[in-house]
């Protein structure tokens, strides 16, 4: 406790030291420069000495604007973006500050890239919410961040994975050197993805899905009361026993309220397949929850902007590439059998010679390798919480101009 007590006070020192750190830029060819940051600290800095006190006019609803365009708005978005660092282009004579010229648009870009928005170019009513966003409200996002990354700790060597919650995505590390980046789906707000350290110990090919009492009775038995097709919709049976024993029952003869009930209860399973929910593949992981990475046959939504559509497990774009690339970094003999496995449709477990390390993590900023700073939504309003923690471990209050 003492220990902890005492990173936690070093952590919130190096948070307020950060005020004297200046950041870095790289210079463009034009001779202005794209401001970019050796880490959070850096960017914190940068924020209170550059944006805390910077008059902003912010953007009302309008129409769509894009290249070609003219509009009073322009000369805004010009005006934000140079002093976000993501415009770089000399200024333009004042008769044309209002025109959306391509540098504009590549400078929006950027910005909506690092702010995990659609990248397209085009000032639309999701890049005006983030550039609307508050200077104040981004310190503490900053503040928030550089405490929860000061407390990560990544494995120094080998292979690992680490998901973070609100960016959507998955990164595999070798020697802490990514390589592979995938978009995955987490929690939806009532089903949150919890932060927890786990590993993978094997991989189940072809998985069937022992559906949780938890699940069966808040989204699946209320529809069904009302809907009797809704389990072959969902691809469902109603079973009772396990493994070779395991019996399919008829679901017109079952009273749902009698389900998982008793001690040889009846409960919903789903068998291995192309429409199976955990897809193709599912990596076996043991935590405190019940919460594992996996494939899913619902490729569509991976092309959501915001993919918080799990009941908590986090489900992964191209799982079996990811499968295959694990595989192969643990140089494991199974590999081979992977599509043998694939073709045979049924249930297959291949074990990894060594665990791999999977860090869950919510980071709403960060820097990343080419020094530029992302941020992201508080998906499920945490940042809040470690806010008001740090001001009660440093007597200080949250940065505000209100």
């Amino acid at each position: 406790m003492y220990m902890d007590s005492l990173r936690f006070l070093v952590i919130s020192f190096f948070v307020y030291l950060s005020v004297s750190l200046t950041a870095s830029a790289s210079i463009a060819p034009n001779g202005f420069r794209q401001q970019t940051f050796n880490d959070l600290p850096q960017a914190l800095a940068y924020y209170r000495h550059h944006l805390n006190n910077q008059p902003a006019e912010a953007f009302a609803d309008a129409r769509l604007l894009r290249v070609g365009d003219r509009h009073p708005q322009i000369s805004i978005l010009r005006y934000h973006l140079r002093i976000l660092g993501d415009y770089s282009r000399q200024p333009l004579h004042p008769a044309e500050s209002d025109y959306f010229d391509p540098a504009l648009a590549a400078a929006l870009q950027r910005f909506q890239y690092r702010h995990g928005a659609k990248v397209d170019g085009i000032l639309g009513p999701d890049s005006r919410r983030h550039l609307n966003y508050p200077s104040w409200q981004r310190i503490n996002q900053l503040r928030v961040n550089i405490h929860r990354q000061m407390l990560y700790e990544p494995v120094s060597s080998g292979v690992a994975i680490r998901v973070n919650i609100p960016e959507f995505r998955l990164y595999l590390y070798q020697d802490q050197q990514t390589l592979l980046q995938l978009n995955t789906i987490v929690g939806r707000n009532e089903r949150e993805t919890p932060v927890f350290n786990t590993s993978i110990q094997a991989l189940v090919v072809n998985p069937s899905w022992t559906v949780p009492k938890s699940i069966a009775w808040r989204d699946i038995i209320p529809v069904w009361r009302s809907n009797s097709s809704y389990l072959e919709r969902l691809n469902l049976q109603v079973v009772e026993g396990y493994g070779d024993n395991r019996q399919s029952v008829n679901p017109v003869e079952v009273e749902p309220d009698s389900l998982y009930l008793g001690d040889n209860y009846r409960y919903f399973w789903e068998p291995p397949g192309e429409r199976n929910t955990l897809g193709r593949v599912k990596f076996v992981s043991h935590s405190q929850y019940a919460i594992y990475l996996h494939d899913t046959p619902a490729k569509s939504l991976f092309r959501e902007p915001r993919r918080a559509f799990s009941s908590g497990c986090i489900r992964v774009e191209n799982a079996l590439g990811l499968a295959r690339l694990l595989l192969e970094l643990d140089q494991s003999s199974s590999l081979d059998q992977l599509d043998e496995h694939l073709d045979s449709q049924e249930t297959r477990e291949i074990f990894l010679r060594q665990a791999i390390p999977v860090h869950i993590t919510y980071w709403t900023a960060w820097v990343d390798e080419s020094g530029l700073l992302h941020f992201r939504d508080d998906l499920y309003r945490w940042d809040r919480g470690v806010l008001e923690q740090l001001a009660e471990y440093t007597h200080s209050e949250p940065d505000s101009t209100q």
